[in-house]
């Protein structure tokens, strides 16, 4: 459920984009598979394995930009 909710966010961003010259809406998603300790209604407070996954693999993802450098670099090797 919770992937088919991740690939239609995103989906949903992309198809409903103004005006596509200017750039197409995205978001990045992670998802995080472990025990949920804690949910509030400010993600911010929420824990559990869970949370600390997707989190740790946001952060790392950074920038497009970033991700696309990087897999040209590895391309390009």
């Amino acid at each position: 459920m919770t992937i088919k909710l991740a690939i239609l966010l995103r989906a949903g961003l992309r198809h409903y984009t103004p005006s596509k010259k200017e750039g197409i809406w995205d978001a990045k998603v992670s998802i995080g598979i472990g025990a949920v300790d804690f949910i509030s209604n400010e993600i911010i407070t929420s824990d559990g394995e869970a949370f600390l996954y997707s989190g740790r693999k946001f952060d790392k993802m950074g920038s497009p930009k970033k991700q696309l450098e990087e897999l040209m670099a590895k391309v390009g090797k």
